[in-house]
């Protein structure tokens, strides 16, 4: 590679380092307390893994609402990089990675879910193919894909399944833990992220349909990503 490449992407790195710092600014520890009340979560190193977990989460539904609505050849390019880099990180040289500062089961769980993307963005890029050439990117998609997000975020934190949020008998409204979850999350997010506001729903009944109409149907990529391990009879 030439020194000018080098330097160009020594350039973009620290471009996007600066850009993530930025964006951790903007969701200070503090900002999630009422996301931690809502799961009961106390414990130090547990409130730092929820805060560690939903700022990915936030991050990636950001990156999604920056970029602008791509052509279909430039949405297919995405996936596939999106494909191929975690194909990268699934079948790594373990010399190339520090494992050795994580456990035993972070490292697997890191590899397992690595493949799980490789296998979801190539269904996705799949599914994009065989779509008809019109087909184009909708501005809500971001948070449907955020959806997906909140689901393994819940249960890598809680250890419990997420459920899609239910309805009651002589009760109005909608009801479950993961709902109450997701309506604390998307709280610190609009707070967060005014300026993305209208790429999300508009009030909790609005964002409990959302998570009724899009949570990942059975057989597709996307479940497999949110099975809880006890599900698979890990």
């Amino acid at each position: 590679m030439s020194e000018n490449a080098n330097s160009l992407e020594q350039e973009a790195l620290e471009q996007l380092v600066a850009d993530r710092e930025a964006f951790k600014a903007r969701f200070p520890q503090k900002g999630f307390s009422s996301v931690a009340r809502t799961l009961n979560v106390h414990d130090r190193t547990m409130l730092a893994k929820l805060v560690r977990e939903l700022r990915e989460d936030f991050y990636g539904f950001y990156m999604d609402c920056k970029a602008k609505r791509p052509s279909r050849d430039a949405e297919m390019m995405r996936l596939r990089e999106l494909r191929d880099a975690a194909n990268l990180l699934a079948f790594v040289d373990p010399l190339l990675i520090p494992f050795d500062q994580l456990g035993e089961a972070e490292e697997e769980q890191f590899l397992a879910t690595a493949k799980r993307l490789a296998n979801f963005w190539t269904a996705e890029l799949a599914k994009l193919e065989a779509a008809p050439s019109a087909a184009g990117r909708r501005s809500h998609d971001a948070f449907h894909e955020l959806i997906i997000g909140l689901i393994s975020t819940y249960q890598r934190v809680t250890r419990k399944r997420a459920l899609i949020p239910s309805t009651r008998f002589n009760k109005s409204g909608y009801h479950g833990g993961f709902y109450h979850f997701a309506i604390a999350a998307w709280c610190c997010l609009r707070d967060h992220l005014p300026e993305a506001a209208h790429l999300m729903p508009y009030s909790e009944d609005a964002l409990a349909e959302a998570l009724r109409k899009h949570w990942p149907k059975k057989g597709t990529a996307a479940h497999k990503l949110i099975q809880y391990p006890r599900a698979r009879g890990v």
